[in-house]
């Protein structure tokens, strides 16, 4: 970012880590307070500076560095199975001035370790799931899209495809110009769109013509030899007006706690309405809202509506036919889920 830029530090790093999640970074938060050994191996200062009171020894200093957390926080996640690893964070930092006073700083520090063309995020969810197995940990994964969910669990094995840059920037440019809607309509008459994918997902809509362009048609048909996996399998069953009561209070939450400002910012720095910290639900909403082309009751239906259409569409993926999936009523969500956990472990 320019130095020039007259942000607040709070946007600025706002907009860093936007920038990297849109790239593949993870973000970590650790605390500023490390061992000697850490900071005498990474410091960058040459005076550590000392906590009077520390709570333990590996609290006793002041970090200089951001490096020490990061290392840590790779190493305890290639432990847990994690060989490739894109971490970074923006924190605080500390040395001595010429007073002998300590001096803040605010930096950012990143790290990258493993292949330079990592395998498919399924391969790298079942390392991982693997890994905990064996040391008798019980993966639990939580949310997801049915896409996702479902191909981790049986086993398909999509073809590996190198991004398209060219055919990326025509499709976003298309999308931007057309709306999603339309563009979806347009290449539905090219291709053969599986309708149970998440065609109204940008990302997604364009990796799929990026595989069909590179000529592999199939998205689910090929599946791993030999494959097990006997999952439990919780969905939560919820009437439609409770779920509307949730989103509308969702949605008026996240305006009120500082949505319009957070999008303001980003677009004062000169983020793009296209860009990828945008395409999540409401933030185009939101700056339609910041041009005064939507009134506020406008702006939280057409949020709304966003949200509406993306969960009837994982609807599709979680039927209430299905016998693998133990649905639970939301208002007894806790109470039933314990009996089945408790049933499922014990057996």
């Amino acid at each position: 970012i320019d130095p020039k830029l007259t942000l607040k530090t709070n946007t600025k790093e706002k907009i860093i880590s936007s920038s990297l999640v849109s790239q593949g970074f993870s973000e970590v938060i650790n605390y500023s307070f490390i061992g000697e050994e850490d900071e005498r191996a990474f410091g960058e200062s040459k005076t550590m500076v000392e906590v009077e009171n520390p709570i333990s020894q590996n609290m006793r200093f002041m970090r200089s560095s951001l490096f020490p957390g990061l290392i840590n926080t790779f190493i305890h996640n290639l432990n847990n199975g994690m060989d490739s690893q894109k971490l970074f964070e923006i924190g605080s930092v500390f040395t001595h001035k010429k007073s002998n006073k300590p001096s803040e700083k605010t930096r950012v520090s990143g790290l990258i370790y493993g292949d330079s063309a990592p395998n498919h995020w399924l391969d790298k969810s079942r390392k991982v799931i693997s890994e905990l197995s064996r040391k008798n940990i019980i993966p639990i994964i939580t949310g997801g899209t049915g896409q996702y969910l479902w191909g981790l669990i049986e086993g398909w094995d999509p073809p590996e495809v190198k991004p398209n840059e060219k055919l990326r920037e025509k499709l976003n440019k298309e999308i931007y110009d057309l709306g999603i809607d339309e563009v979806v309509q347009n290449y539905s008459k090219i291709y053969d769109l599986d309708k149970n994918l998440d065609l109204h997902n940008p990302i997604r809509l364009i990796r799929i013509i990026e595989r069909i362009e590179a000529g592999y048609l199939e998205e689910t048909d090929r599946k791993i030899k030999n494959f097990i996996i006997d999952p439990l399998i919780i969905g939560i069953n919820i009437e439609r007006s409770k779920s509307d009561q949730l989103i509308m209070l969702r949605i008026k939450k996240m305006l009120e706690n500082g949505w319009i400002n957070e999008v303001k910012s980003l677009l004062d720095s000169g983020i793009k309405i296209d860009s990828a910290p945008m395409r999540s639900i409401g933030y185009r909403e939101v700056a339609e809202y910041i041009k005064n082309n939507l009134s506020k009751d406008e702006l939280e239906e057409k949020i709304y509506t966003s949200t509406r259409k993306l969960m009837r569409h994982q609807d599709n993926w979680f039927k209430k036919s299905d016998k693998r999936i133990k649905w639970i009523n939301f208002s007894n969500s806790f109470s039933e889920a314990d009996i089945i956990i408790k049933e499922w472990l014990e057996n």
